[in-house]
């Protein structure tokens, strides 16, 4: 997955393995430049991350889609220096329809937030 002259390469975003049985995963720095008035990570920058990893885990599996549904819960927060993993897995995968899982978690394990999609196959 190549990320240079798109949102991974402008936020520093990097794969850190290939799709596998387990999934697919991301990690990404909280940067100061990425925060919210309240000192730490903005929602829509954990969005774009489990949004950009769904993109890629679906380009790792040979699949082509658009999605039609995305649902987002935070539960923590992210401080600048943070390192965030992203984690994609299928949860249910049909002939027009699949159905993903991502979730990120901090360095310590704890889960940040997680998104269900749901993407209409090309």
């Amino acid at each position: 997955m190549e990320n240079k002259g798109n949102v991974l390469g402008l936020l520093g975003i990097e794969q850190i393995n290939a799709s596998d049985e387990k999934g697919f995963a991301l990690k990404y720095q909280v940067n100061e430049s990425h925060l919210n008035p309240f000192g730490t990570i903005h929602g829509g920058i954990l969005y774009i991350l489990c949004d950009d990893c769904l993109m890629a885990f679906e380009q790792n599996n040979g699949k082509t889609g658009i999605g039609s549904e995305g649902i987002i819960h935070y539960y923590r927060a992210a401080a600048p220096g943070d390192v965030i993993t992203a984690r994609a897995s299928i949860r249910k995968d049909g002939r027009r329809m699949g159905f993903y899982l991502i979730e990120l978690f901090n360095e310590a394990g704890k889960l940040l937030c997680d998104a269900t999609y749901n993407v209409v196959y090309a």
